[in-house]
């Protein structure tokens, strides 16, 4: 959503470990995306980085060299929140969304990090420090209905856009609309701990010379919620099936031991299983949404990921959408999703056809 550069500086009586290269992240100058969505993820950013110190944080992150912000204009109506923020900068990301991680120690150390970062918030209620961050409970639990929302208006796009690689996926439809409420009602469930919300490769870097071995950057969807997402999130959508299939129970177990070490109880590894398949959905959801929002009518025009001759930023953009929805996919039906549906007491209710009703 927002830009990027790579500076460098040249310094004059500077100390001697003064940065001279750094990343600039600004918030968009023009986009269709709403100015309280811009104020909401960029803010959010803004205070994870601004508020804490790294080793408060529970994982890695790069250094925080300036944040500032400007909410309000002259015309406000006329001008989006400006955001600039300037970062460490960090070693080429060994792996993205599209090439997959095949590594093994690297995902252990992920689903390590993962665990000790959820044990470390694990049910924070929402108040200082954490009291800028989104919560299940805001606003009458609103977002529940964004997630229906998401969900309805998901499905026919991702038929239309995607629907040979979901296809057994999309076969669950009916199943999926007759206990979309019990399914919102349990991702809504605590507990909660503070999720990443954006755990893919293109986020992650590795060093061993780093106390935790990794850092993570792109904080604007931090927010109170399931940790199970934050683990679908990268389990389902960032390794290669065969791969997750032969060792997500050991990558699972490694995830659970640290919720342990950090002093959960009551959260078992069937729990986390459970939850597990639950948010492999709720990952879904948001492709779905995407979808939805950016992808439609260039479906429809044979234009950007669809062209017969995409550029070279739609063509990349077009193999990390493969990459990702052939993992989902999978996942969801290795999961045997649709066996956890019709265990559940169908909810469909008189308000069922509304956009964001169940």
């Amino acid at each position: 959503m927002g830009d990027l550069a790579l500076v460098f500086v040249d310094l004059e009586g500077a100390q001697n470990n003064a940065p001279t290269k750094m990343v600039a992240k600004f918030s968009p100058i023009k986009t269709n995306t709403p100015t309280f969505i811009i104020k909401n993820v960029f803010g959010t950013e803004a205070h994870w980085y601004n508020d804490f110190l790294e080793e408060d944080q529970g994982f890695g992150r790069p250094e925080a060299y300036f944040i500032a912000a400007k909410l309000v204009h002259v015309r406000p109506w006329k001008r989006l929140p400006v955001f600039c923020m300037l970062f460490e900068a960090m070693p080429p990301a060994p792996y993205s969304r599209t090439s997959g991680c095949g590594n093994l120690d690297h995902l252990k150390a992920v689903m390590s990090v993962l665990g000790s970062f959820h044990a470390k918030w694990w049910n924070h209620p929402k108040q200082y420090p954490l009291n800028f961050l989104n919560h299940p409970t805001d606003y009458n639990s609103i977002g529940k209905n964004l997630v229906i929302a998401g969900a309805k208006l998901g499905l026919p796009a991702l038929k239309q856009c995607f629907g040979d690689v979901y296809a057994p996926v999309l076969e669950w439809t009916p199943l999926i609309r007759k206990h979309l409420k019990w399914f919102v009602d349990q991702v809504f469930t605590p507990p909660f701990t503070v999720c990443h919300g954006d755990v893919h490769l293109d986020n992650i870097f590795f060093n061993d010379e780093w106390p935790t071995g990794i850092k993570m950057i792109d904080f604007g969807n931090i927010q109170f919620g399931q940790g199970m997402f934050d683990v679908a999130y990268f389990m389902g959508t960032n390794i290669e099936p065969d791969l997750r299939r032969a060792h997500q129970d050991e990558l699972m177990q490694g995830y659970h031991a640290e919720l342990v070490r950090g002093g959960v109880k009551g959260y078992s590894l069937d729990d986390c299983w459970r939850d597990y398949k639950l948010n492999l959905f709720r990952v879904l959801i948001n492709i779905m949404f995407v979808t939805w929002t950016d992808f439609r009518k260039p479906h429809k025009n044979k234009t950007g990921i669809f062209a017969a001759e995409p550029t070279p930023k739609d063509a990349k953009l077009r193999a990390t959408y493969d990459a990702v929805n052939r993992r989902c996919a999978a996942s969801l039906v290795d999961a045997k999703f649709d066996e956890l549906l019709k265990s559940a007491t169908p909810t469909c209710s008189v308000c069922c056809c509304c956009i964001c009703c169940a």
